[in-house]
């Protein structure tokens, strides 16, 4: 019952649980590309980052990504949620950087989105299909850079077919 004196509910200690692993996560993310000036260095190293605090934090990675669900009825963003948009707002600027001057926000928005589905969906493989996926730490970080790079217009397209 002690726990109820700091919080109103189950649920807001799960959020409370979640948004300091997220905070972990940003932290280190954050230490990771601090000084970089390239903003493919930086997308490469945030890449690496996650996939490795999904790999050696697993339960952490989890929670902070897959558990933090909006809260529609709070008026102003959750700490978490300030934290998130800083991040994707520093990324969202990269990838425009990366882009050629007349991209559209419309498909700056898309790459981003594109490139968090492909990090994110790479540590999920990772995590819960490693042998299946053929997937090492290593492979999966070089993976998801390739498909930044892709995504991203900085190497050229192979065709399957000749």
């Amino acid at each position: 019952m002690a726990m109820y004196r700091h919080f109103k509910d189950k649920e807001a200690l799960i959020l409370y649980l979640c948004a300091g692993a997220y905070e972990r996560f940003a932290t280190r993310v954050n230490r990771t590309i601090e000084g970089l000036s390239d903003p493919r260095d930086r997308i490469f190293q945030i890449v690496k980052a996650t996939i490795r605090f999904a790999v050696s934090h697993p339960q952490h990675y989890r929670i902070s990504m897959m558990m933090m669900m909006p809260q529609p009825e709070l008026e102003t963003p959750s700490p978490r949620e300030r934290l998130a948009q800083v991040q994707l707002q520093r990324l969202q600027d990269d990838i425009r950087a990366l882009l050629p001057p007349n991209t559209t926000d419309a498909l700056v928005q898309q790459r981003l989105h594109q490139i968090l589905a492909c990090m994110h969906g790479m540590n999920m493989m990772l995590l819960a299909h490693p042998h299946t996926y053929g997937l090492t730490r290593e492979r999966a970080i070089t993976e998801a850079q390739t498909a930044v790079l892709i995504l991203l217009n900085q190497v050229p397209h192979v065709d399957a077919a000749p």
